[in-house]
């Protein structure tokens, strides 16, 4: 119960929402209502803030770094961003190459963008983001006006939302050193072909 990682709450709290919006929207095309969602997610925090309130919230790192107290990883992780940014400007175009920040600290920056501009530049951090943003909003409208059979409209949204949630939680992050974010690509990259054929075979 006592994680101190704010990334780990919101990325759990958008992905139930996201779960909830695209199962309203597409599975059932509204039929839930905003009521019964509303209220699904009022319960869901109501029961939140009655287990903060039985384990004592204000003692939870987590609840702390929410709050803005003083953190010592917080600080840490604001030293090593402050190195990426001093190899970046040293070399904003192309970078220092892969590893430069851990070169320099010994360790990597804890985010992804940090890292990316220190290590690959300008160049680098355009031809990371281009693509999954582009994919991104590809999933999302093929969701709404290709895909006609809901299980696939479902799985497209979704992957949308997992794209979303790399971009977004990369300021803290660094994925470019993770097995499994070169997997979710060639997820992402494959799965749309395989929507569209299973599309096609559908209708």
């Amino acid at each position: 119960m006592n994680t101190a990682s704010r990334t780990g709450v919101v990325s759990i709290v958008i992905l139930a929402f996201a779960y909830i919006h695209t199962l309203s929207s597409i599975q059932y095309k509204g039929k839930l209502g905003n009521r019964k969602v509303i209220l699904v997610i009022t319960i869901a925090g109501v029961i939140l803030a009655v287990l903060f309130a039985i384990y004592n919230a204000s003692k939870f790192i987590i609840v702390q770094r929410f709050m803005g107290k003083y953190v010592v990883g917080d600080a840490v992780r604001k030293e090593l961003r402050a190195v990426a940014w001093e190899v970046f400007v040293s070399n904003p175009i192309w970078g220092r190459g892969l590893g430069s920040v851990s070169t320099y600290y010994g360790t990597y920056s804890h985010s992804l963008y940090f890292e990316i501009l220190a290590s690959m530049g300008i160049v680098g951090l355009l031809v990371l983001i281009i693509p999954l943003l582009k994919y991104m909003i590809t999933f999302y409208k093929d969701s709404k006006r290709i895909f006609k059979h809901s299980y696939n409209a479902m799985v497209a949204r979704m992957m949308g939302w997992s794209i979303f949630m790399v971009v977004l939680t990369g300021y803290s992050q660094i994925y470019v050193y993770y097995f499994f974010f070169y997997v979710y690509i060639a997820i992402w990259i494959s799965s749309k072909r395989v929507l569209m054929n299973d599309e096609i075979l559908i209708t």
